[in-house]
């Protein structure tokens, strides 16, 4: 019986461990996805100034 309760015990010792890791890496992950949405929007915005400056020169010459 002994050896069953201490089985017991580090066995749910293991869940609390696991459970904790789990918060930590749950909670990192949303981090993670909050900061790819707005690289992803940042380069967004960077290819559309990009697209902007390329079209700028045929315009220019156009108008002459």
């Amino acid at each position: 019986m002994g050896e069953d309760r201490i089985k017991i015990q580090t066995l749910l010792a293991d869940k609390i461990i696991l459970e904790d890791k789990y918060d930590k890496l749950s909670k990192r992950y949303e981090e993670l996805k909050i900061k790819w949405r707005e690289t992803c929007d940042e380069l967004y915005e960077v290819q559309e100034e990009r697209d902007a400056l390329k079209n700028k020169p045929g315009e220019r010459a156009r108008d002459e």
